[in-house]
């Protein structure tokens, strides 16, 4: 053998030992129900199954862009935390799970994503600020949740009506009657309506100032004030 061809065999066993270390990495760290490659998690295996996704390295979180999970009996939510280190995820499939709650800041740190099937769970109630950061054009399918037909769903309607392409998952009266998402007009849905007074003021440095916030709608909204555009030297 000359010294090309033992060239080429060290070569090629160091590649061997590349790829069999970065699966001996991805096993260690990757759950019994789920199979975990370089860019993609796939957790179909009820059993034993998973309450939450999955912790990687930092690394390896950061370089996934697709996850897929089905037949998870004990995945019950998403929080703030589930997806925080997927900052490059793209498609994310969670279906046929009994997934009743996400979180609203739980896609706060995926703004890549281009796809969420969140189809066949348990889902009641989504809030809007869950995906108040993502485009019109990003899918969000929802079918197969027992949603009700209530005020904090009717972002949905609006939703289904700037993209007439999209599916209408319908949600459940409380009569028990399921109805389409795009005739819905729940009873007592006002959208709220938020005043600050006084509007502008124009005062000497040191002076006190008084604003007063008021907000009307139904359900009645709650009002939290933001104190991070303020910018003053006093108290």
């Amino acid at each position: 053998m000359d010294s090309s061809q033992c060239g080429t065999a060290r070569l090629g066993l160091f590649l061997v030992l590349i790829v069999l270390g970065l699966c001996r990495r991805f096993s260690d760290a990757c759950p019994a129900s789920c199979t975990c490659s370089i860019t993609r998690i796939v957790c179909i295996d009820p059993e034993p199954g998973i309450e939450d996704f999955p912790v990687l390295t930092l690394d390896d979180m950061e370089n996934i862009t697709e996850i897929y999970i089905a037949n998870q009996n004990r995945l019950f939510e998403i929080t703030d935390n589930s997806l925080r280190h997927y900052i490059h995820l793209r498609n994310l499939t969670v279906m046929g799970t009994r997934l009743t709650s996400i979180s609203s800041d739980a896609f706060y740190n995926n703004t890549r994503l281009e796809y969420v099937n969140l189809r066949d769970n348990n889902l009641s109630t989504l809030s809007w600020r869950t995906f108040q950061n993502f485009n019109i054009s990003v899918p969000i399918l929802l079918s197969g949740n027992p949603l009700d037909c209530v005020c904090e769903n009717l972002w949905i309607k609006m939703r289904i009506l700037e993209d007439s392409e999209g599916p209408d998952p319908g949600c459940m009266d409380e009569r028990g009657v399921t109805q389409e998402f795009a005739t819905l007009t729940p009873p007592d849905c006002v959208a709220p309506l938020v005043e600050v007074n006084p509007k502008s003021v124009t005062e000497m440095q040191g002076s006190n100032v008084r604003a007063v916030c008021s907000a009307s709608g139904s359900p009645a909204p709650e009002i939290t004030w933001n104190l991070d555009w303020i910018s003053t030297h006093h108290e």
